[in-house]
């Protein structure tokens, strides 16, 4: 979703969809969870010359699941598949 939003901000159309994800448990948590996700200047950098290039892009992230006490309960990994729009398609984003 965010190379969605950023991508579009930046007059750049695509498809994205969560092509892939794992969790693996560590503990259980005994508050909500925190999950951050961020990209960076170069991140999008890499997609656009990754678009350019190729006309699509695929990025495996991983992130912690944190607790309120600041441990980790979960890591999880995503894999994002981002393609460059075909003539006639629309700009959609699935997960």
């Amino acid at each position: 979703m965010l190379y969605w939003q950023v991508l579009g901000r930046l007059g750049r159309p695509v498809q994205v969809w969560l092509r892939q994800a794992s969790i693996r448990y560590y503990k259980p948590a005994a508050s909500d969870l925190m999950l951050d996700y961020a990209l960076s200047d170069e991140d999008i950098e890499q997609a656009c010359t990754a678009l350019d290039r190729d006309g699509r892009f695929v990025r495996r992230f991983v992130t912690d699941a944190v607790d309120a006490e600041g441990d980790i309960c979960a890591k999880i990994e995503t894999e994002v598949y981002v393609r460059q729009l075909r003539r006639g398609q629309k700009s959609v984003s699935g997960f």
